[in-house]
């Protein structure tokens, strides 16, 4: 978890609007039908290195973590995870 934190949060906030989309991704095709995006997506957003808010906050409380850095990096991963999914879902209105 420390690694993460040493990343850079523009670096940090850009994997996890990656992790939004993928995700979404994954939740919107398997609503339509297409259950093996899952095994698509999933492991595209890990083998990637995106952030997953859920994740992150399971890494932290296992590491015994509590910090304002902390903190903050889970609001950004938060916030990344949002925007990838809102951007998704404004791509793919029509369809």
């Amino acid at each position: 978890m420390t690694q993460k934190l040493e990343e850079p949060l523009y670096t940090t906030f850009l994997n996890a609007i990656v992790c939004g989309i993928l995700i979404y991704a994954a939740v919107e095709c398997f609503r339509q039908g297409y259950h093996y995006m899952i095994a698509i997506c999933v492991p595209a957003f890990i083998l990637f290195g995106a952030e997953h808010c859920v994740a992150d906050m399971c890494y932290a409380a296992n590491a015994h973590m509590f910090s304002l850095e902390l903190c903050v990096f889970i609001l950004i991963v938060v916030l990344g995870n949002s925007i990838g999914s809102i951007l998704f879902r404004l791509f793919t209105k029509g369809e």
